[in-house]
């Protein structure tokens, strides 16, 4: 309710000042918390009550009072007058209402203060809790005051960079709706241009069109023909030139052959014996060298025939002198079932291999490569030969340039 209040107000300061004023408006009855005068009493109970109540009325006069110390005497009986009984029992049941009336009074008195100050607490509590719930609500509507004011500008400025880029957006939808109604105005130029185009088109169809499609269709058709037939004789040279050419390459080897054969008699014819001699060894030598590579070449393959051989005995031999080959009954294998009553005695004797043919195979293998390196030291000592002998040669033409 003070949050609603609150909020319809311009600002907190005027909030807070009708607040005050209001308070101060306000008029707080205190009438019955308030101590009021007893009521005048009788002549004829002014002498009976002024032995039991308290002090007496101050003056102004300075003398000793009738209570002093030095003025007390011993009480005089007092004399009372014979009275009726009916009227002192009267009077005795009124001064017990009396006493009883002011007894509840006190209490009643005692009660209210306490009520009173249990109000003023609350009151009091009311307040201070009013008073901060007021300061609460006017920190918030402050805070929402700014944040209002702050989404406003926020909005604001929004609202006016959005304008800013509609204005922007609006600009250039302008240009580009000019443009293309440039580019409209262009193509109906250019579509009146096609169609004046169209007319001339359709003019030519009607009337010039059917003559040249006519000649038109008497040129592809020749067209046509002169393929067929240039495509026949195309081919028909195609094979002339084949054979032509066939036959210009072959005359072509033979006078190479030819002419280097020419060549070679001619220089044969004009060289030194001695280099005659050299030249046909070397011949000779080329000849000799295409042998031996072929012969090496074999005998690579027959080494890696061998090697693969020589795995494979090697393997061989590792199986036949197994020791669970040749021991089967020592070493049991693992798998083999247990023998029961219900079973068939089945006697299994292992077949060995001899190693007969492995030590054959060593020996030929053996065999083999002996005859390898012999063959080799032949062939070093053929070369040797060979080389001394031109060495030889090349002397003897030394010595025949210097004769």
């Amino acid at each position: 309710m003070y949050s609603n209040a609150l909020s319809r107000q311009p600002s907190g300061n005027s909030a807070l000042h009708s607040l005050h004023s209001h308070l101060s408006n306000t008029v707080v009855d205190y009438s019955p918390w308030m101590r009021q005068r007893p009521p005048p009493k009788s002549a004829g109970t002014a002498t009976t009550t002024t032995a039991a109540v308290g002090l007496p009325p101050l003056h102004d006069e300075r003398k000793c009072s009738g209570r002093c110390r030095h003025l007390r005497k011993e009480p005089t009986p007092e004399r009372f007058a014979p009275e009726n009984p009916a009227k002192i029992q009267w009077l005795t049941l009124q001064l017990h209402m009396y006493r009883t009336r002011i007894q509840s009074f006190i209490q009643r008195e005692n009660d209210l203060k306490a009520n009173n100050a249990k109000l003023r607490d609350t009151i009091s509590n009311v307040e201070h809790s009013a008073h901060d719930t007021v300061a609460v609500n006017l920190r918030r509507f402050d805070q929402y005051h700014k944040t209002t004011s702050l989404v406003e500008t926020k909005q604001n400025e929004e609202k006016q960079e959005l304008l800013d880029i509609i204005d922007q957006e609006r600009q250039t939808l302008a240009n580009e709706v000019e443009m293309y109604e440039n580019q409209i105005l262009s193509l109906e130029n250019q579509l009146g241009d096609c169609q004046q185009f169209l007319k001339q088109l359709k003019t030519y169809k009607d009337s010039e069109y059917p003559e040249k499609e006519q000649a038109l269709q008497k040129l592809l058709k020749e067209i046509d023909e002169t393929k067929l037939f240039s495509s026949e004789e195309v081919d028909e040279l195609n094979r002339i030139l084949e054979k032509q050419q066939e036959q210009h390459l072959e005359n072509l080897r033979l006078t190479v052959a030819q002419l280097k054969e020419e060549q070679a008699t001619a220089a044969f014819s004009d060289m030194h014996m001695s280099y005659l001699l050299v030249a046909l060894d070397n011949d000779r030598m080329k000849e000799e060298i295409v042998i031996q590579e072929e012969k090496l070449r074999l005998l690579e393959l027959e080494c890696e025939h061998m090697r693969k051989l020589n795995g494979k005995l090697k393997r061989e031999k590792s199986q036949a002198f197994d020791s669970r080959t040749l021991f089967p009954h020592v070493f049991r294998q693992n798998s083999m079932p247990i023998c029961t009553p219900d079973m068939d005695i089945v006697i299994d004797f292992p077949e060995r291999q001899t190693p007969l043919p492995v030590f054959y195979h060593l020996v030929f293998n053996l065999l083999f490569l002996f005859t390898c390196k012999f063959i080799c030291y032949n062939n070093n000592n053929n070369n040797n030969t060979n080389n001394n002998n031109n060495t030889h040669i090349g002397d003897a033409t030394d010595d025949e340039l210097r004769q």
